[in-house]
Formats: structure tokens, C-alpha cells, sequence
């Protein structure tokens, strides 16, 4: 009877074993058959030969049977745009480059793929000009581009770089400097420059994903982009990881990540160098963006523009280093930003020459009319905590009308302020570009550690500024308030910037508490209040080293 059994056993083991062995073989070949190596379809992967027309008919074969994987082995393949699709993966084997070639022809028009109507000012399409970059992607769902391989644009063969790009966007003759502000001499160090070929006419964004869903970056290098570098346009359920983008910090409109009219979109570890903003969010829901560290000539980070709302934003564990801005939040037309929050943010900013918008403020939040819109949007429930600041600028929540920007909080920031080389050629300033009057373009304005303009619900806790030895001369009050209502002011730790002033300056300002301040040593008044509804309550406040500790007119 034992023996019956353990024939069976037998019988039945080697039977499954055939079975498992023809369904791994049968696996196999599928698994062979949905990867499609480029060199097979012709790609020499030489670097001088244009490999398009095989790149291409790769990512055709793949779509054909269904889906599966465009192999990129090591070696250099010169391309310009191609096109893939949904359940695609693209592999980048390490030492595989591609890369965009030098010629303007070979990149299609946004016009053909049908891209265009994007929601920010100014752009119709996916990034400046007319053309595409190297891949395009539309009306597709499950793709990822993967590997440690690099993406390069070719960057540098499409500028001058002996022709500063210069934007006639503000009247010098309202900065500090006047007309030594963005003179072309003082220009090349910093950028940017002009294109070769003209604004339209170079390539454009070097990978567009366009009404897709369900999209993964994950290792890979992008480097030397001439044109904004990875555009999500009304995607869903984007994963960008552990990618790398390194651009120019000498070219315009070189963004590393622009998130347009998008949901769920998640952004982690990565490292993004670009001359323009690294991450810019319009339009868009459920962002979220950690264990980043980004370095720019523009804004570490970029949110708003739109026509369409911003909402449900988290940004947490964030080095944004040596950036000309650290963080922008603009409402410029009718869509509105709320709920936004900043957490565990180092931010070092410096001043640059050049027609870049900025002027080292580690954080700006303003509300303007532009484009004609007859009713802007507003900023509100903003959250900082836990931010050291250092830079040449102060933060700045600017408004132009009353509720414009309500319920900010600054909980945890620490300020200090510091002096560059290019202090006296372009500090001084408030910059609030794009505006539709010079007036409010780039204007001279003394620079307090926070400005605040027509905000209403600002609470500033916990926050801390600290002073050069030797400020300029246009460094003021330690906290400065225009008509701000409902403000909380809890906590601050500081003093004014020169040996005269105010460490707090309140103007027309309502319904103002400020409690459990401590004044550093150095400090000749320590509030002043003008023009205000009411006294400010006063509350718990250590004036010990004030001369004058408060001031009413």
C-alpha cells in the first residue's frame, strides 16, 4: 500500500514538474517577445548617427504587440522627437545616452501631437516655442520610463552664449540701481541667454506626458535640457523617484518638473539643478513632493499662474540651495491656491543679475491681477513650519486688495539675512513679475525679514531674524505689516536691521496680538503702530533690551 502511494506521488510530481517547466518556458517567451531592443530595429547607438527612424519603429512594434519594453543598451543615440504609448516601459541600461540632436528638424511641432490650451499665461502649449522635445506621450495610460541610464538634451548647442537674454518687463528707472539693474554687462556670469534659432524655433520640453495616467519615472538622469525638462499635462497618478535632472543654470525656461492640471501626483528623492524653477505646480490637486534637494536661478519651488485652482499640496523635507527664489506662490488670474504646507525646509537664497524673476526672497506669496481677468483668485491656508532661511531677501506676502491672501502661518521659520556680491546691483527691490503695471513689476522697497500686504489671518510663530553685522542700508524692521488684519504675532525673536527703527512696524493694521516676543540686544523700538484700528494687545513680551519699547501714532 506505501509503495502504491509513493508511485503516485511520483507519477504526480513529475507531471507537475512538466507542467511547471512548459508554463517557465512559455513564460519565457513571452517575456523574451515584449522586450524590444533598439538596435534590433536599426539603432546604432554611435553617437553621430540620427537613430529616430529606429527608435521609432521599436516603440511601434511594442504598441503592436500590446505593450512591453523599448530596451536602450549602452551607447549614444542621437534622436529627436518620438512618440510611445500606454503599457510601455522604456529601459535605460546603464551607459545608454540618449541624446537630442543638434538638428531643429527633427523635432515635431506641438501643433502635430495636438498639444496645446495649457492653463498658465503666457504658454500654450508645453514649454517655450512651438516644438517638442525628444519624447511625447498622449492619451496614454501605464508608462514608465526607467533605469540608470541619461537623457540628455543637448542643451548648449542651441545658445548664444554671448547674447544675455533680456526681458523689457520692468522700468529700471523704479529699482534702486536704475539702469545698471540687468545691464547687459553685468549679465554673463548669471544668464540666461539667447536662443540660436529664436524663441520658437528651439526644441521643446525634452519628455511631455499629455492626458495620461498612471505614469512612473524612476532612476534615471536628465541633464542638459534646452527647454523645460518633464511636463505632466491633466495626468493622473503620476510617480516621479529617485531621478536625477541637472540642467543649465545659464539657460531660460530649463524647468526640471511642471505639474499642470494634474492629480496625485507624488515626487520623492530626487535632486533637480535648473536655471529656471526645478518644480513649478499649476492647476493642479493632491501633490506631494519630499526628500528632495533642489538648486535654481529661478524658484526652488513654483506654485500657481493658472486659470485652475491649486489645492491639496505637501512639500516636507526640502533643501532648496544657492536659488535665487526658495519659494513662489503667485495667484495671477482666477484660479486660487489653498491648503498648501511647507515642512522641514532648508532654504539658502542668494541675489543674481540677469533677467531672472527674483530677488533671493526664501519665500514670496503674492496675489495680482494679470491677463485682464476682471477677478483674481486668492491664496489661503498656507503653512510653514520648521523653515531655516538664509538669504539676501526677506520673506514677502504680498496682496493688492483686502483677502487676497488670508490664513498664512509662519510656525517654526528661522530668517537670517545675509550680503552677496551682487547686493548693491540688483538688492533693494521687490520683484512681483509677471505684473500688468511696471509699477508693481520690479520696484525699489527697503527689505524687512517679513513684509506683509494686505493678508488677513497671518500668524507669525516662533519666528526668528537675525541680522548681518554690516546690513545694507536698505534693510529695515525685523517684521513690517500694511494693512494685515487678524494678526498673531507669537514668539518673534529679533530686532531691526540698522542702529534706528522698529524691530516690528505695524501700519493700518486691525485686530493685532502680539504676545511672548523676546527683543535682542540692539534694538531701539520695539513696535511701532500707525494709522491701526485699536491698540495691539500686548501680551508676555520681554522688552528688556528696547530702548523705546512701543511706539503709537
Amino acid at each position: 500500500m506505501n509503495r502504491r502511494i509513493r508511485s503516485r506521488r511520483v507519477i504526480h510530481n513529475a507531471w507537475m514538474f512538466l507542467v511547471l517547466l512548459h508554463g517557465c518556458v512559455t513564460g519565457c517567451s513571452l517575456v523574451i517577445s515584449s522586450i524590444f531592443n533598439v538596435r534590433d530595429f536599426g539603432a546604432t547607438g554611435d553617437g553621430r548617427t540620427a537613430d529616430t527612424r529606429a527608435i521609432q519603429a521599436a516603440v511601434e512594434a511594442c504598441r503592436e504587440a500590446g505593450g512591453g519594453t523599448v530596451l536602450f543598451t549602452a551607447g549614444t543615440y542621437v534622436t529627436g522627437t518620438f512618440r510611445i504609448y500606454g503599457r510601455m516601459t522604456l529601459r535605460l541600461e546603464a551607459g545608454s545616452v540618449i541624446l537630442a540632436s543638434p538638428d531643429t528638424s527633427l523635432y515635431g511641432l506641438q501643433s502635430a501631437f495636438g498639444l496645446s490650451g495649457a492653463s498658465s499665461f503666457g504658454v500654450s502649449g508645453s514649454g517655450a516655442g512651438r516644438r517638442t522635445g525628444v519624447i511625447v506621450a498622449k492619451d496614454a495610460e501605464e508608462i514608465t520610463i526607467t533605469g540608470q541610464g541619461v537623457l540628455d538634451g543637448n542643451g548648449n548647442s542651441f545658445f548664444d552664449f554671448q547674447r544675455p537674454h533680456l526681458a523689457l518687463d520692468f522700468d529700471p528707472a523704479l529699482t534702486r540701481q536704475g539702469s545698471l539693474l540687468a545691464n547687459p554687462r553685468y549679465c554673463l556670469d548669471d544668464g540666461p541667454f539667447l536662443a540660436k534659432a529664436g524663441w520658437n524655433d528651439r526644441p521643446g520640453t525634452m519628455a511631455i506626458f499629455w492626458n495620461c495616467g498612471r505614469v512612473r519615472l524612476e532612476g534615471v538622469t536628465i541633464r542638459n535640457a534646452p527647454n523645460w525638462t518633464v511636463h505632466f499635462q491633466n495626468c493622473d497618478d503620476v510617480d516621479v523617484t529617485g531621478v536625477t535632472i541637472r540642467n543649465s543654470f545659464l539657460l531660460p525656461n530649463d524647468d526640471g518638473i511642471d505639474v499642470y492640471d494634474s492629480r496625485n501626483v507624488r515626487i520623492s528623492d530626487c535632486l533637480i539643478h535648473s536655471g529656471d524653477d526645478c518644480i513649478a505646480v499649476i492647476g493642479s490637486e493632491n501633490v506631494a513632493v519630499s526628500n528632495c534637494v533642489f538648486r535654481s536661478r529661478s524658484a526652488g519651488i513654483r506654485i500657481g499662474y493658472g486659470t485652475n485652482d491649486v489645492r491639496n499640496c505637501v512639500f516636507q523635507n526640502v533643501v532648496i540651495d544657492t536659488s535665487n527664489r526658495g519659494v513662489g506662490i503667485f495667484v495671477r488670474g482666477r484660479g486660487s491656491i489653498e491648503n498648501v504646507l511647507f515642512s522641514n525646509v532648508t532654504i539658502r537664497t542668494r541675489l543674481v543679475n540677469g533677467s531672472w524673476w527674483g530677488r533671493g526672497e526664501p519665500i514670496h506669496i503674492s496675489v495680482l491681477r494679470y491677463g485682464g481677468v476682471a477677478e483674481s483668485g486668492r491664496i489661503r491656508n498656507v503653512r510653514f513650519s520648521n523653515v531655516s532661511a538664509e538669504g539676501e531677501n526677506g520673506v514677502v506676502l504680498y496682496g493688492f486688495r483686502e483677502g487676497s491672501i488670508e490664513d498664512v502661518a509662519l510656525d517654526g521659520v528661522g530668517i537670517r539675512m545675509t550680503t552677496g556680491p551682487n547686493g548693491l546691483l540688483a538688492g533693494g527691490n521687490f520683484d512681483l513679475r509677471p505684473s500688468e503695471k511696471m509699477e508693481t513689476s520690479v520696484f525699489k522697497h527697503d527689505i524687512p525679514g517679513v513684509f506683509a500686504r494686505f493678508v488677513r489671518g497671518l500668524r507669525l510663530r516662533d519666528v526668528e531674524v537675525d541680522w548681518p553685522d554690516a546690513p545694507l542700508d536698505y534693510f529695515s524692521n525685523g517684521i513690517r505689516c500694511e494693512r494685515v488684519s487678524d494678526l498673531v504675532i507669537d514668539g518673534f525673536a529679533g530686532r531691526q536691521a540698522s542702529r534706528s527703527g522698529e524691530a516690528v512696524r505695524l501700519d493700518s493694521c486691525g485686530n493685532v496680538t502680539v504676545r511672548n516676543c523676546v527683543v535682542k540686544n540692539g534694538t531701539d523700538v520695539f513696535l511701532t503702530s500707525t494709522r491701526s484700528e485699536g491698540e495691539p494687545f500686548l501680551s508676555g513680551n520681554d522688552l528688556r533690551n528696547s530702548l523705546k519699547p512701543v511706539l503709537r501714532n
